[in-house]
């Protein structure tokens, strides 16, 4: 690996010393270090699964693993909404929590678990992908790429003996693992995308037909349908080239920050689909046609044992292409919104209004707020409607709209909330919170867009802990009953 680097005129000493600790023996650190550490996984373990782990919790590992990938793949969805390329665009924050949680979460397996117990983890996640038994969940329902982080960090445990997780390094094992998430992400795409084209896109570069006829008999698997090998292959080919590359650029932003091997530079651009498939598969070391991907015979028969699956069901609605959430659609007119309300009843009442109506903006759900009467009990606690939304729909972290109020309400945690202007405005650019003046309102795209904004790139929690420390004068607000 570091003669072929060498050869890439890349810093193959460098990488070779990345992960370079004595043979046998897991890394230590101080005390304090240490605390830091275990503190921040216990918290993840927390919040991703709402209780309190047990010091050496055989799913603390697991659950850091599932965050990172759910990290990288935020980070990703936040360049794709600003329109900037995936390298070379992120800020200072967004760099530094990558190299610094990518490579901790390296250490994880060998700190926080006993070796035996990350080698089951390793099993397990190979059993998931690889068999088709009824306890394991069917390929469908797989968030590949977080179960290829996991692999990346728990799969070098099974030939260690009985010494604790070595660290990644970036070897052909890991190729490997991209290579094979990538099949089963690929399947996933032939069993979910909508019909496919007929003919090749103008401009489009991709490879000739007979070296993507491989895929059409992939998806004749997948299908189950003979008809599909009259498809066009390099319209099909080309079809799963834009509805990867989230996937693609997820992985390759991944095992950039794990190996240190710099991007090149087209990838700091923003590119062409099809040119940047091709850069990206080349960093990642993947095979850039169907003839060389599906070379190997095993290739179709595990396809052919993905659907087997006896849970799988091929007719629900699945989308594994990478796109960016968007909150609630809002009307122009904000007393249309109010008209879409008027009817809207307490639920636990015969048909009584409901006087404080919130709208979530992440899934439109009306819920009724301020009210003792739609109170909940969250982990043997009552709880207002829109905080017990809030943790069902947004594991804490809610924003919602009152409507009769024309405000922003913002919750983070079942205790932490602040109000925000709401993105409706009259005649003269101004809010009417509380709807005192009665001047028609309008939706004011760039407030609603910075927003959204916000919501994406998860910063509701450090926006009400700014509310809360600029208002700290006033009198506190009950935000654990709204």
């Amino acid at each position: 690996m570091v003669e072929e680097l060498e050869q890439l005129h890349h810093d193959g000493s460098s990488f070779s010393q990345l992960y370079l600790v004595e043979e046998g023996c897991e890394l230590s650190f101080p005390s304090s270090v240490y605390e830091i550490m275990n503190s921040f996984s216990q918290t993840t373990y927390r919040v991703g699964l709402s209780g309190l782990p047990g010091l050496q919790d055989e799913r603390i590992p697991l659950m850091v693993w599932q965050s990172c990938g759910f990290t990288v793949h935020s980070i990703v969805v936040s360049a794709m909404e600003s329109e900037k390329p995936l390298f070379g665009s992120l800020s200072s924050r967004q760099n530094d929590c990558l190299s610094t949680f990518i490579r901790f979460c390296g250490v994880v397996g060998s700190n926080f678990g006993e070796p035996k117990v990350i080698r089951s983890h390793s099993l397990k996640l190979l059993s998931t992908l690889l068999e088709a038994e009824g306890e394991n969940p069917s390929i469908l329902e797989v968030d590949v790429f977080s179960l290829m982080v996991s692999l990346t960090y728990s799969l070098p445990s099974l030939f260690n003996g009985e010494g604790p997780a070595p660290l990644p390094s970036c070897n052909i094992q890991d190729l490997h693992i991209l290579r094979l998430a990538f099949l089963a992400h690929l399947t996933q795409l032939l069993a979910s995308l909508p019909p496919f084209s007929l003919k090749t896109r103008d401009g489009f570069r991709s490879p000739p037909a007979k070296d993507c006829r491989a895929l059409l008999d992939l998806l004749q698997v997948v299908k189950g349908d003979p008809s599909v090998l009259e498809l066009d292959p390099a319209a099909v080919w080309q079809d799963c080239i834009v509805a990867s590359l989230g996937f693609l650029r997820s992985a390759a932003l991944f095992y950039h920050y794990l190996s240190g091997v710099g991007a090149p530079t087209e990838l700091t651009e923003l590119l062409p689909p099809d040119q940047e498939f091709s850069h990206l598969v080349k960093y990642l070391g993947l095979p850039s046609t169907p003839r060389l991907l599906l070379d190997s015979p095993f290739s179709l028969v595990l396809a052919r044992r993905w659907m087997s699956h006896p849970e799988l069901r091929l007719g629900e609605k699945f989308s594994y292409v990478a796109a960016v959430p968007q909150l609630v659609q809002l009307p122009q007119d904000y007393s249309n919104l109010i008209n879409s309300i008027s009817s809207f009843t307490c639920p636990r009442s015969d048909g009584e209004e409901s006087k404080t109506p919130s709208m979530c903006l992440v899934c439109g759900t009306v819920v009724c707020s301020h009210s003792y009467c739609c109170q909940a009990e969250l982990e043997g606690t009552s709880v207002g409607a829109c905080t017990a939304h809030s943790h069902s729909c947004g594991a804490g972290t809610g924003i919602f709209l009152r409507v009769r109020e024309c405000k922003i309400v913002m919750f983070s945690g079942r205790t932490k909330g602040c109000f925000e202007s709401p993105p409706y405005l009259d005649q003269y650019g101004e809010t009417d919170e509380g709807l005192r003046r009665g001047n028609p309102l309008s939706l004011c795209q760039d407030r609603y867009t910075r927003l959204h904004k916000l919501w994406l790139n998860h910063g509701i929690a450090e926006k009400v802990t700014h509310n809360t420390e600029a208002s700290s004068g006033f009198v506190p607000t009950e935000w654990i009953s709204l």
